[in-house]
């Protein structure tokens, strides 16, 4: 908390002084969060509609898409 006026008068302080304690042994046992490495290239969605032939599987075309985005496809969802 803040420090008596008068004392803070006496020790020639000009301005409001704090005090407080600092549990030193409870910051080293504290675990510290660990930064995450951004990438430099951001992800992004696309909504893409394909038209095929009525003969065409579907699993067909999910190979295809996951073969063609090899490691950089990182989800694939499939609707209507």
């Amino acid at each position: 908390g803040a420090v008596h006026p008068q004392l803070q008068k006496s020790l020639g302080l000009n301005s409001t002084a704090y005090v407080f304690e600092v549990e030193v042994s409870a910051l080293e046992t504290r675990k510290l969060p660990e930064a995450v490495i951004v990438s430099k290239f951001p992800s992004n969605r696309r909504d893409i509609a394909i038209l095929v032939a009525d003969d065409v599987k579907i699993g067909d075309i999910l190979n295809s898409i996951e073969k063609v985005g090899g490691n950089q496809l990182v989800d694939l969802n499939l609707f209507d």
